[in-house]
């Protein structure tokens, strides 16, 4: 009985084999759609929303609690931004579901009306959630 049921489940499962080349892409794109949505700032109009479908619920909720803070600072200073370059680095998996990625984001603009280029480098935490992955934190390395 037991094998019956394990030769009409298994063979038919819908869950695909994770194959971790196709992670790494699909992980990779994430990283790169998110850091090209959250490097585009304008002062004036920035609401951070752009970056939330990137992030799982938990971080987003993070984010919407820092944007008013960033908002004001961004006005402050009268920040524009624009995303250059990703060099995405070792993409590595904890398991079928979490990841962590290397990257440096490269990023100019202008503060104060003057012009600025830098490139931050990022551990970033990935998860999959319903089949998605999504951002689950980050944490900056050093900036240049």
């Amino acid at each position: 009985m037991l094998l019956l049921a394990v030769a009409l489940t298994g063979c038919n499962s819908e869950k695909t084999a994770f194959s971790e080349d196709v992670e790494k892409v699909a992980v990779g794109q994430l990283v790169e759609d998110y850091f090209r949505a959250s490097y585009t700032i304008d002062y004036s109009t920035w609401d951070g929303e752009a970056e939330l479908q990137y992030a799982t619920d938990r971080f987003a909720e993070k984010l919407k609690m820092i944007f008013p803070e960033y908002r004001k600072s961004f006005a402050e200073i009268q920040l524009t931004e624009k995303f250059d370059s990703i060099e995405i680095g070792n993409i590595s998996f904890d398991s079928d579901t979490s990841g962590k990625v290397e990257c440096a984001v490269q990023g100019s603009g202008t503060e104060n009306g003057v012009a600025f280029s830098q490139t931050m480098n990022y551990l970033v935490e990935v998860k999959k959630v319903r089949e998605l992955w999504l951002i689950e934190n980050y944490y900056v390395q050093e900036t240049s």
